[in-house]
């Protein structure tokens, strides 16, 4: 059984519920920016550890898969499908010029494997600058390609804390720290996304580590801007800040569990003080 399908509450569905109950019903599937995100942590942990873990990207001149083949049909249906016979003709048998960007993808799938991921070249690119200016980024003194070269990456806790099953599957652990590997729209975004959500994540993964020989005292996030220049910067909460992180954190969970699963349609009236 992998990481996913193991019972215990986690950030992703504490994250939703914090948004809205609502937010917790819905399915959310793979998007583009989720394979981007993938890819920059897979090459960063190429770059420090010589793993091959970026092997199973497609680089390619295409851009974007067309709805046609995966959105439309589902991924599902594309795998259990002859390829070929997704191509779109003319009343006269000739292929359809008006879907050349499907058919130029089909191409590209027949000749590699069917679960391959792809990336643009200029996601590549980008990519490729974003992790060489996050391997110099600086965290208390030393490069990040110095400081993760002993850590343990994509280290999976699972724990119960007092009235539910928890879980985490961490970047990189290391030395009674957390390391989160994040891309952001820009880093003004990166602040106002640890207010707005990845605190909880910062409670969640520092409680489970709780359980651990060595728990954690502190979780980083290292964050790549996705515009250029591609500047980076580890960001982390204060001390002084995670008391009442901890209290928050701790109605959220007793509120998603006392939740009868049931959407609410709405959130309670706000008052915003400016």
């Amino acid at each position: 059984m992998n990481y996913h399908d193991k019972p215990g509450l986690n950030y992703s569905t504490l994250r939703k519920f914090d948004e809205s109950p609502d937010h917790c019903l819905m399915e959310i599937g793979d998007k583009p920016y989720f394979v981007f995100g993938r890819a920059f942590e897979d090459l960063i942990q190429d770059k420090i550890t010589g793993s091959n873990m970026f092997d199973k990207y497609v680089i390619t001149e295409l851009r974007n898969m067309p709805q046609k083949l995966m959105d439309v049909m589902g991924l599902d249906t594309v795998l259990k499908t002859d390829i070929a016979d997704l191509r779109i003709f003319n009343k006269d048998g000739s292929l359809s010029k008006s879907h050349k960007n499907l058919h130029d993808w089909l191409d590209l799938v027949i000749t590699n494997k069917l679960d391959a991921t792809y990336l643009s070249i200029e996601d590549y690119d980008k990519i490729q600058r974003m992790t060489d200016n996050m391997l110099t980024c600086v965290y208390n003194g030393y490069q990040i390609n110095e400081l993760l070269i002993d850590a343990e990456w994509q280290k999976e806790l699972f724990w119960t804390e007092t009235i539910t099953d928890k879980k985490a599957k961490i970047d990189c652990y290391l030395d009674h720290r957390i390391f989160d590997i994040k891309t952001t729209a820009n880093l003004r975004k990166a602040v106002s996304d640890i207010r707005y959500r990845y605190w909880i994540q910062d409670v969640h993964y520092c409680e489970g580590s709780s359980f651990m020989d060595n728990p954690v005292v502190n979780m980083p996030f290292l964050f790549a801007s996705k515009e250029e220049p591609y500047i980076c910067q580890v960001i982390e909460i204060s001390q002084e800040s995670k008391i009442a992180c901890k209290i928050a954190y701790d109605n959220l969970v007793n509120n998603y569990l006392n939740w009868n699963k049931q959407p609410v349609g709405y959130l309670p009236q706000k008052t915003i003080y400016m």
